[in-house]
């Protein structure tokens, strides 16, 4: 008797805007804590100093910034999983998590 094996493939309306908007946001964190690396690096020997904390302030202030994004990005998505007609409970609650994450970050 032969078996059949029929797959689907589910993708929700805008999950590859969502994606890649938090691949791009991801990388940008990660530019920005190397930098944040860099900057202490260079003032390690003087880490206390105006100009080393108004470049950490700087940097901080644009890592506050993309977390932001991706929290924007998060609710979006939460958002449009909830208004849906057939909700995807799955879906809604791994997207919960991620707002939470972030909001967290």
């Amino acid at each position: 008797m032969a078996n059949r094996t029929i797959k689907t493939d589910l993708q929700m309306s805008g999950e590859k805007a969502y994606k890649d908007a938090c691949k791009e946001i991801n990388n940008s964190l990660k530019v920005l804590n190397s930098e944040m690396k860099l900057v202490s690096a260079e003032f390690a020997n003087n880490e206390k100093s105006t100009e080393a904390l108004t470049a950490k302030q700087t940097i901080l202030k644009k890592q506050f910034e993309e977390q932001a994004k991706k929290v924007e990005e998060n609710e979006k998505m939460l958002a449009q999983l909830r208004a849906e007609e057939n909700q995807n409970t799955d879906a809604i609650a791994r997207f919960e998590v991620a707002l939470n994450n972030s909001k967290a970050a």
